[in-house]
């Protein structure tokens, strides 16, 4: 109830400003100083202000709804400024003969001709009011255009530098040679196809980090061999489970991502015996690729900055229309990311 009725009285106030704003304008065009001149024009200037004030609001709410200012400001701001002065001058041709011809039985082309700079007049104001609102409005969205803009470009060199840091780092070289070392004595096998794989994750590293997108398809080669490597450290306690529709595979990704999302699953959970960690890799529709894991958070998480989620987020919103989704329960830990096509 309290919400139409504040309704209402914002209307009734927007009313009286239009009432008042009328009335000046018509004792700027020589109105007598009476009580029923006064009565008529601030009667007359509330529906021309009001329907001009209130119509041309509802055009910018329903462009809103179709274009963004944050997207394209200089595209919404022409669509604006177009469909007011469209909207004004049918208004003000309505509202005048309405008031002249219908209300005073006054000849239209009579008040297009005697009144013809009232008129002008009425749609000059308008639009000299609008252009200092959407420009006001538009410099507002350009502005922060550009500093998301600056904003992402840092998150991306952030990102290629962290995931760089992230797989050429000491603790991951160490893990692996180590696991190459007992290989090699056991092994040589394995130990080779090991040292293989170990190669192609580096060579991929070093190869995307120039690239904004990557193939579907290539992304999950490179989290095989980066699988391959981690589930040989784990063995049987690390279980990834890849699963998508072959429809899909010509889609991309961000470089990186997928990868990040395994790593970080790995990272931040026990693996062990007793509690087994699991991923999957799955498609929805043709809408997502989701990575999905059991949650059995660390106490203690070592050389985590936070930043790996938020990044892969920023990259994807700066390729895709759509957002990454990031669902939380007691159980599990899911991210979505959206198919870039």
């Amino acid at each position: 109830m309290k919400k139409y009725t504040r309704f209402i009285l914002i209307q009734l106030r927007d009313l009286l400003i239009m009432s008042v704003f009328g009335l000046l304008v018509s004792f700027a065009f020589g109105a007598e100083f009476t009580f029923q001149s006064i009565s008529t024009w601030s009667f007359y200037g509330a529906i021309i202000g009001f329907s001009l004030w209130k119509g041309n609001q509802l055009i910018g709410i329903l462009l809103r709804r179709i274009f963004s200012w944050e997207e394209n400001p200089t595209k919404m701001w022409l669509l604006q400024l177009s469909g007011l002065f469209v909207f004004s001058v049918l208004d003000i041709i309505a509202v005048n003969y309405l008031w002249y011809t219908i209300i005073f039985d006054v000849p239209f082309i009579k008040v297009l001709i005697n009144g013809k700079w009232i008129l002008l007049s009425e749609i000059i104001i308008t639009v000299v009011f609008a252009l200092i609102f959407y420009s006001r409005t538009f410099f507002k969205f350009w502005r922060k255009s550009i500093i998301n803009q600056e904003k992402i470009k840092r998150q991306v060199i952030a990102l290629k530098y962290d995931s760089l840091k992230n797989q050429v780092n000491p603790h991951f070289l160490f893990n692996s040679f180590n696991t190459l070392s007992s290989l090699i004595e056991k092994d040589k096998t394995l130990a080779t196809k090991f040292l293989k794989q170990l190669s192609d994750v580096y060579r991929y590293v070093l190869d995307q980090r120039d690239n904004e997108i990557v193939d579907l398809s290539t992304e999950l080669d490179f989290v095989k061999s980066y699988v391959y490597l981690q589930q040989i450290r784990h063995n049987e306690n690390l279980k990834v489970d890849i699963n998508l529709s072959s429809k899909n595979s010509n889609y991309k990704v961000v470089p990186l991502s997928l990868q990040m999302l395994v790593e970080n699953a790995i990272k931040h959970n026990i693996i062990s015996k007793e509690q087994p960690l699991t991923i999957d890799i799955y498609d929805e529709d043709d809408d997502y690729i989701v990575v999905k894991n059991n949650l059995q958070i660390k106490n203690v998480i070592k050389d985590s900055n936070g930043l790996g989620l938020e990044n892969i987020k920023s990259r994807f919103e700066f390729m895709s229309d759509k957002k990454v989704d990031i669902l939380k329960s007691a159980d599990e830990f899911i991210v979505k990311l959206p198919f870039i096509k």
